[in-house]
């Protein structure tokens, strides 16, 4: 094997290795112990310990996460109930790839995310969370291929106490249940935004440009309304990207050229 034929062999056998998705892992691996504050939520804040999560070409360095519950009685903060509010901490969170679900790279934010109202005595209590998460997403190879960002979230907002039952909401009041997610990339002048209700579950950004790195925060906001029933939250967020060309098409391309090579070296030894 001639040294131009292992520099492309040992080429494509590193974008393949690239391709191998992450495995799911709690996202609380990506940040260091939480501290604690309030007397009535519990809110923890953390910040992150320098480790990445990798899917595809990409990789995410969660640089912050703040978990803020409050409960209310009218406009009286009281004491939330056990129960009432998840996630209770960044270990309940699981970070998993989007690329064996869809094809593109980014993380799928798994796990229980939700708010439920309560009774306490003769009066109900609305129960609010709110979630912020700061992350940087970079090329594993600084090439500034990141052209589109993408948000799909599976959520639901319910009135069990309400004429539609258990059913998801699909068109809003103006009144919670409601879950209102907001991202933006700086830089970009972009941001994304979804919600439920009115279900708008699925957005995009586009950038006009390529990146090889972007700075993101990520604001996540759940209130179960002070109504008997009322419930709103969600099982997953994806997050991914589009990239331009795909690395696919190089490792694609590559291959083939790969091939040719061969077959083309396959010949000329036969003609000797």
């Amino acid at each position: 094997m001639t040294h131009t034929f292992k520099i492309l062999f040992l080429t494509v056998c590193c974008i393949v290795i690239s391709m191998v998705p992450a495995a799911a892992d709690e996202l609380s691996n990506y940040f260091n112990a939480p501290t604690t504050s309030g007397t009535y939520g519990q809110t923890l804040t953390y910040t992150g310990d320098g480790q990445t999560f990798t899917n595809g070409n990409l990789q995410f360095q969660f640089k912050g996460l703040t978990i803020i519950p409050t409960c209310w009685e009218g406009i009286t903060e009281v004491q939330c109930q056990a129960g009432s509010y998840n996630p209770v901490s960044a270990a309940t969170l699981n970070v998993a790839p989007t690329s064996t679900l869809n094809g593109y790279d980014g993380f799928d934010l798994q796990g229980q995310v939700d708010v439920s109202s309560y009774n306490a005595g003769d009066v109900q209590v609305d129960v609010k969370e709110d979630i912020d998460l700061n992350y940087t997403v970079s090329t594993t190879g600084g090439a500034a291929t990141i052209s589109d960002a993408h948000l799909d979230v599976g959520a639901c907002a319910s009135d069990t106490g309400g004429a539609l039952g258990t059913n998801c909401l699909s068109a809003g009041t103006g009144l919670p249940p409601e879950l209102s997610v907001l991202e933006n990339f700086q830089g970009t002048n972009q941001t994304i935004s979804a919600s439920a209700p009115p279900n708008i579950l699925n957005a995009m950004a586009d950038f006009a440009g390529t990146y090889s790195s972007l700075q993101v925060s990520k604001d996540i906001f759940l209130e179960s309304g002070a109504c008997a029933g009322c419930q709103v939250g969600f099982s997953d967020l994806k997050q991914y990207y589009s990239q331009v060309p795909e690395p696919r098409t190089y490792a694609w391309v590559l291959g083939l050229g790969l091939f040719g090579l061969i077959q083309l070296r396959r010949r000329f030894a036969t003609n000797q």
